[in-house]
C-alpha cells in the first residue's frame, strides 16, 4: 500500500452513521475517498465535497468492479439484510449472510485490496466472563450478531484460501451526533436523548441494571483511520471499546444531567435476545494496534445533546 496520504480508500456503507463521519475525516485530511452505498438519500448531510459516490449493492459484482478500481484499501461498513428469525439454527441462519458478503471479499482478493470491516460486540452474545476479550466464545443471539459472525467467517476463509489480509473491529455500543433515530441499529443513547429533549418515555429493560460499553463515534472513526496505515496479515479481530461498564439507569441520569431536563422512564421485562451485561476488554486494541477510546459517556452524551439541540434550533 502507498503511504496513507496518497492512498485511495473505498468505504462501503459510506452514507451511514459511521461511514459519513469517516468519509468526512479522510477527505478533510486530503485522502482520496470513494463511497459505495445503495441509498440515494442519506441519514446525515450527504457526501462531503470531493468524495466520489458509487451507487449500488455490495452483492453486485459489476458494481464492485467499478468501486474497487484503483483502490488501495477497503473499509467495509455496509450492512446486509437481517433475518426474520435470528434464533434459527446457526448454520442455516448464517448462510444468507455469507452469500451476501462473499462478493465483496472476492472483489477485494481479486484486486489485492486489504479489508478493514465493522464487526460488533454482538458476536459474543451473553459472555460468561467480563470484560470480554477477543478470545471469548462467540454465541450471537441476534440477527445483527449472526451477520457479523458470518462476516468474520468469510474474512477468515479469504485469508486462508486467497491470502487476503483483513481486520474486523468488534465495536461495542457506538453513539454520537449524526445517528439516525429511525435506523434499526440506533442505540439506546440516541433514543434516550430524543426522549429527554422531545418528551415521551424511555424504555428500560431488566430494572436498569444491564450494562453496556458506550463508545463515542469520534473514537470509532479515529480507530479506522489509525488502522488504515498499519500493515495487515491474515484475518484478525479487535475490540473497539472503553472497558467501562455503564448501567442503563445511570445512562438515564447522565442524560438528565447534561440536558438539564428530566427523563420519564418506563420499565419493561427483557426481550428474548436482550443481553444483560456487555463490556469489552481494550487491552489488545491498545497493545497491538494503538487504539484507545478516550471520550467518556458523560462527555460524549453532552456533545450529542448539544448537537441535537443545535440542529433543532
Amino acid at each position: 500500500m502507498r503511504n496513507l496520504h496518497l492512498a485511495s480508500i473505498l468505504i462501503t456503507g459510506g452514507r451511514g452513521f459511521i461511514g459519513a463521519a469517516l468519509a468526512e475525516n479522510l477527505r478533510a485530511a486530503g485522502h482520496a475517498v470513494r463511497v459505495l452505498d445503495n441509498r440515494t438519500d442519506a441519514a446525515g448531510p450527504g457526501d462531503p465535497a470531493g468524495v466520489e459516490f458509487v451507487q449500488g449493492s455490495v452483492g453486485d459484482a459489476s458494481v464492485l468492479a467499478t468501486a474497487f478500481a484503483d483502490i488501495d484499501r477497503c473499509v467495509h461498513l455496509a450492512g446486509t439484510p437481517v433475518l426474520e428469525n435470528p434464533r434459527a439454527h446457526l448454520a442455516e441462519a448464517s448462510a444468507p449472510f455469507l452469500a451476501a458478503v462473499e462478493p465483496l471479499f472476492a472483489a477485494a482478493a481479486r484486486d489485492g485490496v486489504p479489508v478493514i470491516y465493522a464487526s460488533s460486540a454482538a458476536v459474543y452474545g451473553e459472555a460468561a466472563d467480563l470484560p470480554i476479550a477477543e478470545t471469548a466464545p462467540r454465541h450471537p443471539v441476534t440477527a445483527h450478531g449472526l451477520e457479523k459472525l458470518s462476516l468474520e467467517t468469510c474474512a477468515a476463509q479469504y485469508a486462508e484460501r486467497r491470502d487476503l489480509p483483513s481486520l474486523g473491529l468488534r465495536m461495542f455500543n457506538v453513539y454520537g451526533p449524526g445517528q439516525n433515530l429511525a435506523s434499526p441499529y440506533c442505540g439506546v443513547v440516541r433514543r434516550f436523548a430524543d426522549k429527554v429533549l422531545n418528551g415521551g418515555s424511555a424504555v428500560i429493560y431488566g430494572g436498569g441494571s444491564h450494562t453496556r460499553d458506550f463508545v463515542y463515534v469520534d473514537d470509532v472513526v479515529d480507530a479506522f483511520v489509525g488502522l488504515l496505515d498499519i500493515p495487515l496479515q491474515g484475518a484478525d479481530v479487535v475490540n473497539v471499546c472503553t472497558g467501562r461498564a455503564t448501567e442503563i439507569r445511570d445512562l438515564a441520569g447522565i442524560l438528565e444531567t447534561v440536558s438539564g431536563r428530566s427523563l420519564d422512564l418506563r420499565f419493561e421485562g427483557d426481550p428474548e435476545t436482550e443481553v444483560a451485561s456487555s463490556v469489552g476488554d481494550p487491552t489488545k486494541a491498545g497493545d497491538r494496534y494503538g487504539i484507545e477510546a478516550r471520550v467518556s459517556i458523560e462527555e460524549g452524551a453532552g456533545r450529542m445533546v448539544e448537537a441535537l439541540q443545535s440542529s433543532a434550533a
